[in-house]
């Protein structure tokens, strides 16, 4: 699980690393897909540690709730990578701004991390 976290957060990393030093439109769409992809990523990887990963811990350990802490944990970032995710597919590349993408960003980073 460790590895697959640190992996998500590296391509954050990126993103963090990157958003400010794209402005042609050309680039600014492919740094799109990327971050396309990184949405998906984070919101598989949630998405089926609560529906299957999560429930097998609580029956494996007969515990009815024992994972609800981290499912709040991802409650407390769902609304703003949902706003990231409306943005990466949606914006286009002229239109790019890296100042309402950083506000975007900041709006779920420390939650998730």
């Amino acid at each position: 699980m460790c590895f697959v976290h640190n992996l998500l957060f590296r391509n954050l990393n990126a993103v963090i690393l990157q958003y400010e030093q794209i402005s042609k439109p050309e680039d600014v769409a492919d740094f799109m897909i990327f971050c396309q992809s990184i949405h998906e990523g984070i919101q598989t990887h949630h998405h089926h540690e609560e529906e299957f990963f999560f429930p097998q811990i609580e029956a494996y350990a007969g515990q009815k709730g024992l994972m609800e802490t981290n499912v709040k944990q991802h409650h407390a970032f769902e609304e703003g990578l949902k706003n990231f995710g409306e943005y990466v597919y949606n914006v286009k590349p002229e239109e790019y701004d890296p100042k309402a993408f950083k506000q975007i960003l900041d709006s779920f980073m420390p939650a998730l991390v």
